[in-house]
């Protein structure tokens, strides 16, 4: 059984992406954005250079707390999924969160979004300087987590991702739905709520 089990944060694992918020407009690729989102995401960019950037790019003329409302307002709670990392935090089984994202994300969930605080700890792109799937995050996650191989369950939407950690012997589980990642938890032998 795993010691530890690390979730991923957005898409379809914790919180499903663009489950409130208008979809994407296809604005950031006009402005070359692709490039700045993922500079940002790992930790190239600051918050307020990304700001800045994406301005001077666009001509918006929103001020900076508007825009990073904006920009982070994309996830809805995904509540099976919640109430599991919960389950685990409660019957004593770390979780981490190892996640590519952004400081405006991250700041915007944890003000949204209680579950957070129950995490053992945040293994997050931007402040490792690195992205999954590179090997470097995922160092970083068992260095957190003081945990290595097969004491790791890892869940994540990308295959390319789960792949990533199961090459370094994580027990990773490709995220598809609630109730198949449940099932596969409880295979490892973790405590699971009911779907």
């Amino acid at each position: 059984m795993p010691k530890a089990v690390i979730f991923d944060l957005g898409k379809e694992v914790l919180l499903e992406l663009f489950g409130h918020a208008a979809q994407p407009t296809g604005l950031l690729d006009k402005w070359g954005g692709r490039s700045l989102v993922e500079q940002l995401e790992r930790g190239a960019l600051t918050n307020q250079q990304f700001y800045e950037a994406v301005v001077e790019a666009s001509g918006l003329q929103v001020d900076y707390a508007t825009f990073a409302q904006l920009y982070a307002d994309i996830f809805t709670a995904i509540p099976p999924m919640i109430a599991q990392q919960q389950l685990l935090a409660i019957e004593g089984v770390p979780t981490y969160l190892l996640s590519n994202c952004s400081g405006l994300h991250i700041d915007d969930v944890r003000r949204r979004h209680p579950f957070m605080a129950s995490f053992a700890g945040l293994c997050l792109s931007y402040e490792v300087c690195s992205f999954k799937p590179d090997p470097a995050i995922y160092e970083a996650a068992e260095r957190l987590a003081g945990l290595q191989g097969a004491d790791l369950a890892f869940i994540d939407d990308r295959a390319d991702n789960a792949a990533a950690a199961a090459a370094r012997g994580w027990q990773a589980i490709h995220h598809t739905s609630p109730q198949g990642t449940l099932r596969q938890l409880q295979a490892l032998g973790l405590p699971v709520v009911e779907a």
